[in-house]
């Protein structure tokens, strides 16, 4: 079992000191407590369910695991992970304002999220880049659940860095996870201390790590360039969230917001 001696910091909003605090790993993760009420995460959770049922072809598989979700992100159309074919970005974009107009169904009538998070951001004093690709738009945010047997082993985020584009110039990447629904049991999420460059992730010596157990209507954001793990799901309960990468620069204060 892993140390657990590296600190979250718990906070009623997302601020610029936060950033700095993740960027000098001072702090596993940030904890926004109750960013969304439980009456409406249920509530998002019921649609959820409703439009995956309706849409089969949103359950694929992504690397892993199936997944369930509304919005394909851009890590689907990645070259796999043994280099066997090439990115197919293309059939990425020309989903992108479709997706988009779904996955903003999904909080019609409530907090959106995505709206939350990213004024969260606006109001740091950093700059927003529009995420942009030759002139086609990239998702900014993304909807999806897991069920058993599901898992994700120790691994980072860096695929805007593998997989050439306009995204590749951003050092850092940091991931803002809503939980919408916690599942049966499982699914905690774990941070490790321990960064790609700092060498490969060891099972039989784990570095210290923090853990999460899901509570619907928090925000939880992370340095996804650290090691992090999601333990196996139980039930067929989906361990549901909304998820948007920022992608920074420290030295110029600026980010872009993608999924």
């Amino acid at each position: 079992m892993p140390e657990r001696s590296w600190a979250a910091l718990v906070a009623d909003r997302f601020e610029s000191g936060h950033i700095d605090a993740l960027l000098r790993e001072d702090a596993a993760f940030v904890l926004i407590r109750g960013l969304l009420s439980a009456e409406w995460c249920a509530e998002i959770s019921r649609r959820f369910v409703e439009f995956i049922d309706g849409n089969p072809e949103h359950h694929v598989w992504m690397r892993t695991n199936f997944v369930d979700t509304v919005v394909m992100p851009m890590n689907m159309f990645m070259r796999p992970d043994d280099g066997s074919a090439p990115p197919d970005m293309a059939s990425y974009f020309a989903r992108v304002e479709h997706d988009r107009s779904r996955l903003r169904l999904m909080y019609a009538s409530g907090d959106d999220p995505y709206d939350l998070v990213s004024t969260f951001w606006r109001d740091t004093g950093w700059t927003e880049l529009p995420a942009m690709e030759d002139g086609r738009r990239y998702h900014t945010d993304t909807l999806w659940g897991i069920t058993s047997p599901a898992f994700a082993p120790p691994h980072v985020d860096t695929y805007h860095q593998e997989t050439p584009c306009s995204l590749s110039r951003f050092p850092r990447r940091f991931s803002c996870n809503t939980f919408i629904q916690k599942p049966k049991g499982g699914g905690n999420f774990r941070v490790y201390r321990l960064r790609q460059k700092e060498g490969e992730f060891r099972r039989e010596a784990p570095p210290p790590c923090a853990e999460y157990e899901i509570e619907p209507g928090d925000l939880l954001i992370f340095d996804a360039g650290h090691y992090h793990d999601v333990r196996p799901v139980v039930g067929d309960r989906h361990r549901l969230f909304s998820h948007m990468a920022v992608l920074l620069d420290p030295d110029t204060r600026e980010y872009s917001i993608i999924a």
